[in-house]
């Protein structure tokens, strides 16, 4: 196996392990919201969301007071 083939094989295990990190991580996000919203644990579960986010179902823009 020559270096070319060797680095290309490095680049894509690289982006694999980069988009299973990123599905995990999106699967860990996903997981901790529900029983902080069950748990009425507004202000953690608000912490989960990005700022200037839209919720799909309110269409209203996540702002958070600092």
């Amino acid at each position: 196996m020559s270096r070319d083939d060797l680095d290309a094989r490095i680049a894509a295990l690289e982006s694999r392990l980069h988009a299973a990190e990123d599905q995990l991580a999106i699967q860990n996000l996903l997981m901790a919201y529900g029983p902080l919203v069950d748990s009425a644990s507004a202000e953690e579960a608000g912490k989960l969301w990005e700022e200037g986010a839209v919720t799909p179902s309110l269409c209203r823009k996540v702002a958070r007071n600092a």
